[in-house]
């Protein structure tokens, strides 16, 4: 077995791991106070924590090959998020404008009050995808380290 000079030690693989599910529970944190929007104050600490976890894990250079496997599963599950958010997005506005245009052309103006496919304040809320998106890292990886031990 070759050496590698920034392979880590058992103490650096497990302080590694625990520090995913630190993560993990922060970013469920954010993504249930976004959703409630339970405090400005919170919300801005706890995505500025969420936010230099990632940067920090994201340049590490001290993991393993297995370690490396399981970060690409997770951002894969990250990307799936914003992927599925977008073509989301991308549909309620469509029906929102074949909806309105519709009813238009059948000689009707649209009431002003009429919410009938308004899409809601959280689905335009870049930061509660930003927690979705960590969220979903972080299931990713631990699904797969879970998988990977049966």
């Amino acid at each position: 077995m070759a050496y590698e000079p920034n392979a880590p030690t058992a103490e650096e693989r497990d302080g590694i791991h625990r520090l995913v599910w630190l993560g993990a529970f922060l970013s469920l944190v954010l993504v249930i106070v976004v959703a409630l929007g339970v405090s400005r104050h919170v919300e801005t600490w706890a995505g500025l924590i969420v936010g230099l976890y990632i940067a920090t894990f994201s340049i590490t250079n001290r993991a393993d090959d297995y370690f490396r496997a399981l970060a690409r599963n997770g951002a894969r599950w990250a990307v799936i998020v914003v992927g599925l958010w977008m073509a989301g997005q991308t549909l309620m506005g469509i029906t929102e404008g074949y909806y309105g245009a519709g009813f238009s052309a059948g000689g009707a103006a649209i009431p002003a009050d009429d919410v009938t496919w308004q899409i809601p304040a959280l689905a335009n809320n870049a930061f509660f995808l930003a927690s979705c998106a960590a969220l979903a890292f972080h299931a990713g990886f631990l699904f797969q380290h879970f998988r990977g031990r049966e």
